[in-house]
């Protein structure tokens, strides 16, 4: 009989060394967390196309979202960093802005006055191309924290 290893710990020989192994965990197990996103903040998701015609009113502009969700168990700043397209054609500043573990802050492309966790760009028109593009994020030093890119595809990407 085969059994699936789950949240267990294996070891591996190789060459002749065993090494221990922490096996992923299974189904139900764990975090629903993809691994590599853990400790990390990181851009979770992009509307890049919403629903309904690119009327260019500010109420469909602002459906044009960014999620950026803070993967550590530490509260952290994002003040002064940026979020940008390819390019760096549009550019975001973050305003004094604190994420705590687990929170997720909304960039809404058009306008609108800041509050918590939903924050505006204020652009009078959309930001990312529907037949694709690339998000970056970036620290108040410039290094690149998590960048997500898309083509032309279903208006919205999990990143």
């Amino acid at each position: 009989m085969i059994r699936a290893v789950t949240a267990a710990t294996v070891a591996v020989c190789l060459a002749g060394v065993t090494v221990p192994v922490q096996a992923a965990p299974g189904p139900g197990e764990g975090s629903a967390q993809a691994p590599q996103a853990r400790g990390r903040i990181i851009i979770n998701s992009v509307t890049y196309d919403p629903s309904g015609s690119d009327t260019g009113r500010n109420a469909h502009v602002n459906r044009e979202v960014v999620k950026i969700t803070n993967n550590t168990n530490q509260r952290r700043s994002l003040t002064r960093w940026t979020l940008r397209d390819e390019g760096s054609i549009h550019v975001y500043r973050f305003p004094r802005t604190r994420l705590k573990p687990g929170r997720t802050v909304t960039v809404h492309t058009g306008k609108g006055r800041d509050r918590g966790l939903q924050q505006y760009w204020g652009q009078g028109f959309y930001v990312w191309n529907n037949d694709g593009d690339k998000a970056t994020l970036r620290s108040r030093g410039g290094r690149v924290i998590d960048t997500c890119s898309w083509g032309d595809g279903g208006g919205r990407t999990g990143c």
